[in-house]
């Protein structure tokens, strides 16, 4: 694997020949630029971010970067302790409230540009890959570290923008990634197709997940013959049985989901990390089956552990075991979900909808539950927040809030503040189907 990636020569891909006819922005960057400035002089930056996915990614990649170009950073992850240090910041998807010291923040909104401040966003993509393009113009970038930008990407609920197929094009030049027709299937190079099919969450087969057996006999019930070793790879020569397949699966996705179904969900031109890059990197091997599916283990981390999101090098070693908790995810949903969406009731607090569904205990990866609850098609109002109950206590997924459309630090502090605390990637509190109805209303 090459070192970095140069700044692509084509000006269509330079951040600042993006901005040519956006005069605002490109003076918007270069105050970006003063302040980076700054804090190499000072030689050392704070990162604010939000407890969300695609942010805690952005940190990640803010914090190597800068460590890669020799200047200390730490992240703090929202809602973050208050200090008296004069130290710059880099706030990731929120404001900064100080306006005393330099501040850059990468945040959706109206620019702001004053002495000390700058707050910068681009409308075509996320906040991963702004990240990367603003300080690939000022620093040498690891084309590793612009992987996790494809990461979060494809773990967004957004489709692919054109900053993120910018950085596609420019690591499959650099021989890191490669397009081509995928499947969103587990492992769909490696497990036979019954276990693939079964063991894969998004999309989600509710009634034959986590069972390779109901998934065989589902295509024998077709009239579709596939041996119990046979891949995905293993039949892609017999066009007429891969379709058939593919087929069959939409027609069932069809009839446990309460949304249409497309076949770009099973069959959609992806992007593979190739083989011999994950080897020379240290990069996610489980990445080479497919964005789409890595991408969902990669986002349970979240529920794991902040740093290891945020110290993405940790990540791409600790990766593997995130496995487990993905497998026991689905396991845990194809006994508990089928029940718990039955008896699925919707709550109305102050023109907000929410749904309290109950289990026997909290699932092991709350983000991925609820990932799944949308594939199905059970939540289809961006206002309608999810929460999970085991009878004991709540917890509402932060991915959750983001989804509803909440001001997420606004949700977080004023929860914070009724006893709520942040544990597996949610918001969790002691207490009933009352407390979940009084938090739509924060």
């Amino acid at each position: 694997m090459s070192n970095n990636t140069q700044r692509s020569s084509n000006p269509r891909n330079n951040l600042l020949g993006f901005l040519e006819s956006q005069p605002d922005l490109r003076q918007a960057f270069e105050k970006v630029r003063e302040i980076i400035s700054i804090i190499r002089d000072f030689g050392y930056v704070r990162i604010f971010t939000l407890p969300t996915f695609e942010e805690l990614i952005a940190a990640g990649q803010v914090l190597k970067i800068l460590e890669n170009n020799d200047i200390r950073a730490s992240v703090n992850v929202f809602p973050y302790i208050e200090t008296s240090e004069d130290v710059p910041v880099i706030s990731i998807g929120m404001r900064f409230p100080s306006k005393k010291i330099p501040v850059i923040e990468i945040v959706q909104g109206p620019l702001v540009k004053d002495e000390n401040r700058v707050s910068f966003w681009l409308k075509n993509g996320l906040v991963s890959s702004i990240v990367i393009k603003v300080l690939e113009e000022i620093f040498v970038v690891k084309d590793d570290i612009k992987v996790y930008s494809l990461v979060a990407a494809y773990a967004s609920l957004n489709n692919i923008g054109e900053l993120e197929e910018i950085l596609i094009d420019e690591l499959e030049e650099a021989g890191i990634v490669e397009k081509g027709f995928t499947f969103s299937f587990y492992k769909w190079k490696q497990l036979p197709i019954h276990y693939s099919v079964a063991y894969t969450a998004i999309p989600y087969f509710l009634g034959i997940s986590a069972n390779p057996q109901k998934v065989e006999s589902y295509f024998k019930s077709k009239n579709i013959d596939v041996p119990s070793d046979a891949t995905i790879l293993d039949i892609l020569s017999e066009e007429d049985k891969i379709t058939q397949v593919i087929k069959v699966l939409l027609e069932y996705l069809s009839n446990v989901s309460k949304r249409e179904r497309n076949v770009k969900e099973i069959l959609y031109e992806g992007v593979d990390l190739k083989e011999d890059a994950s080897k020379r990197g240290d990069l996610p091997l489980i990445l080479r089956h497919g964005f789409k599916q890595g991408s969902i283990v990669f986002l349970t981390v979240l529920d794991v552990s902040l740093y290891h999101v945020v110290s993405l090098v940790t990540l791409g070693k600790y990766y593997y075991r995130a496995e487990d908790l993905y497998i026991s995810t689905l396991k845990f949903n194809s006994t508990e979900l089928p029940i718990a969406l039955s008896s699925l009731k919707v709550i109305n607090n102050v023109g907000r909808k929410g749904s309290l569904l109950h289990f026997s205990s909290i699932p092991p990866s709350p983000t991925l539950t609820f990932r799944i609850i949308l594939d199905l098609g059970y939540i289809q109002e961006k206002s309608h927040v999810v929460g999970f109950s085991d009878g004991d206590q709540i917890c509402v997924p932060i991915d959750s809030i983001r989804y509803a459309g909440f001001d997420i630090t606004n949700v977080i502090r004023k929860a914070i503040n009724k006893g709520w605390q942040i544990s597996k990637g949610c918001l969790c509190k002691v207490g009933g189907s009352k407390e979940f109805k009084e938090f739509l209303s924060l």
